[in-house]
């Protein structure tokens, strides 16, 4: 079975933490540390971890502790040296700035650069509870003092995080090891291609770009080290500080034909942290079973989710209701299960 995307919604918890910080700002005679954070209509306010500072994590994350056994094995070792089409390149996207003189209808020239779009695509982190309803507060602030002399204590606060966080991701496995060049977008010179056709490494497409050899096998082996990087993702502003787990709690994801990425909002808050609305999954689900090529997989770190028990209890019921298998499992199987089928 192959498929064309992988999308749904990863959570993560955040509270209590210090993630993406939008600088210092004064409240009266006080220094605030403050994370980044958006309004609301009411008035209160959202923290947020931005798409770009969430991808910067997982791209560090994947190159310092997934890229070097993958590197290592017989399938990639071939295409070592190629600074264009290593796994990092390919997955997480390049900017090549250096202009390229091309030919176009051969009437003018144009400077080109080489630019690759990540096939990873990710929304901002926004938070599953709805701040200013009487749910929760969002953010909490911490009051300390910093000493610049003996005797002149200056105050300070730093404002944290108090959320779990959720994002939609999508991955267009079909765009893994492959490159497509239009009018003055290029994702690899041509040049270089027909080098690399010559030595082996590339072919030509049949849908007008560039394409790895062996592309099956490296695709599924790329694609299983993205979302084990994201399995082990690290980072964070002031993470000697405040240092947390960012690793995914809840994983909901599944391979599909087509990257709408429809298995999203679904999560609740709960008491404790978030519950899944298991009746609307299931609605979502039905809806658009034609679209589904695996299973939807639900990953949940034991005792997070709270309503586990019941997402277990009726999982049987998915396959029978709305066509469509619902496994409740670890995020370590949705991830290995998925890139058996990333081909």
């Amino acid at each position: 079975m192959s498929i064309t995307h992988i999308c749904g919604t990863v959570c993560i918890q955040a509270k209590n933490t210090f993630l993406n910080g939008l600088g210092n700002m004064s409240e009266g005679k006080e220094d605030v540390s403050t994370p980044k954070f958006f309004i609301r209509e009411n008035g209160t306010k959202q923290p947020y971890v931005s798409a770009q500072c969430w991808r910067r994590w997982w791209r560090q994350s994947f190159e310092t502790m997934v890229l070097p056994a993958l590197e290592a094995s017989p399938v990639e070792k071939k295409l070592m040296g190629i600074p264009l089409i290593n796994p990092s390149d390919d997955l997480f996207g390049y900017f090549e700035a250096n202009p390229l003189k091309i030919d176009i209808n051969e009437v003018n020239k144009r400077n080109v650069s080489q630019v690759r779009s990540s096939p990873i695509q990710i929304t901002q982190l926004h938070p599953v509870q709805e701040f200013g309803h009487g749910k929760d507060v969002g953010l909490i602030k911490d009051k300390a003092y910093v000493h610049l002399q003996e005797g002149t204590p200056l105050p300070y606060s730093s404002v944290f995080y108090n959320a779990d966080l959720q994002f939609m991701l999508g991955i267009d496995v079909a765009r893994v090891g492959f490159y497509r060049n239009f009018n003055d977008r290029q994702e690899i010179a041509d040049s270089i291609a027909e080098t690399y056709i010559k030595k082996g490494y590339l072919i030509k497409s049949t849908n007008g770009g560039y394409q790895i050899n062996d592309a099956a096998i490296i695709r599924k082996a790329r694609v299983l080290a993205a979302l084990e990087g994201l399995l082990v993702i690290h980072g964070g502003a002031k993470s000697a500080q405040y240092g947390t787990d960012i690793t995914p709690r809840l994983m909901l994801l599944a391979g599909q034909d087509g990257g709408n990425p429809v298995l999203s909002g679904v999560l609740r808050a709960g008491a404790r942290t978030i519950k899944i609305d298991v009746d609307l999954l299931l609605a979502t689900v039905k809806r658009h079973a034609s679209l589904f090529k695996t299973p939807v997989y639900c990953g949940m770190r034991a005792g997070y989710v709270e309503n586990e028990a019941e997402i277990i209890a009726r999982a049987p019921s998915f396959a029978v209701d709305a066509g469509v298998e619902l496994v409740p499992c670890s995020p370590g199987m949705v991830v290995k299960r998925l890139a058996e089928v990333a081909c």
